[in-house]
């Protein structure tokens, strides 16, 4: 099977590390990268809140709407709704931010792939395409590519939570009826 790997990775953050919980890189049919996300879904059960992402842009927008959204909605009725955000955000080159976003975490160990799932084959994959990245992208860095907008997420969410972005309360000049 040709073209691009369809990847889906569990992103989390504990004690200022990114990890990589598990996840799925291969070539497979558009049913099946959505199982994906209810055996992450299955995986996880009610341990954590998990945010849902998958990659969309202009270009890739009409297949999201015509294939992916049908395709959840599908799934839902037999398994129950997953909330899914599209990943609309404009991004420079696969290269620059697998390189930019994820070397420096990983030169620092700020970035771990889960051992518990090194008989993973979707992990050795993933661990085969991070040591093939490289600037002439000869080789897939889907799965990498993945990681880096999992990554991104995760900041973006730390940074959404972090003390003070929040304010709970009354505002002043309400009416109370």
């Amino acid at each position: 099977m040709k073209g691009s790997f369809k990847a889906l990775f569990l992103i989390g953050f504990y004690e200022g590390k990114f990890y990589v919980i598990t996840g799925y890189l291969e070539h497979v049919v558009n049913d099946e990268f959505v199982n994906w996300y209810y055996y992450l879904k299955d995986y996880v059960g009610e341990k954590t809140q998990v945010y849902n992402y998958i990659e969309n842009n202009t270009f890739q927008d009409p297949f999201y709407e015509q294939v992916f959204i049908p395709l959840f909605a599908k799934k839902a009725k037999d398994n129950g709704v997953i909330g899914i955000v599209p990943d609309n955000r404009k991004k420079p080159d696969k290269f620059s931010r697998i390189e930019g976003n994820l070397q420096p975490l990983n030169r620092q160990g700020m970035l771990v792939l889960n051992e518990a799932e090194r008989g993973n084959p979707h992990m050795k994959r993933l661990e085969e395409q991070f040591l093939l990245v490289n600037a002439q992208m000869k080789a897939p860095a889907d799965g990498p590519d993945c990681v880096e907008g999992g990554v991104w997420i995760v900041i973006e969410k730390l940074a959404a939570l972090t003390a003070g972005n929040y304010k709970i309360g009354q505002r002043k000049g309400l009416r109370k009826f």
